[in-house]
């Protein structure tokens, strides 16, 4: 059996930990990114406001992606 992950909850653990590091982060949103939008397109990701949320949410921007516009 290959390795496990997520829970009943979604991926559990303390941010900077195995499993909760940058790079797992990286990895996931990458593999999320080709199983949900393989030809391109956008994303929605729902998330709280733990410290790993952010993490993730940075990790699935693509670098040239600008930043979130939080003005009207």
């Amino acid at each position: 059996m290959g390795r496990k992950y997520f829970g009943t909850d979604g991926v559990r653990g303390r941010v900077g930990e195995h499993p909760l590091t940058v790079e797992f982060a990286l990895r996931l949103a990458s593999a999320a990114a080709r199983v949900l939008a393989p030809n391109g397109g956008t994303v929605l990701v729902g998330k709280d406001t733990r410290l790993s949320g952010y993490m993730f949410e940075s990790a699935s921007k693509p670098a040239s992606s600008p930043p979130a516009s939080t003005s009207s």
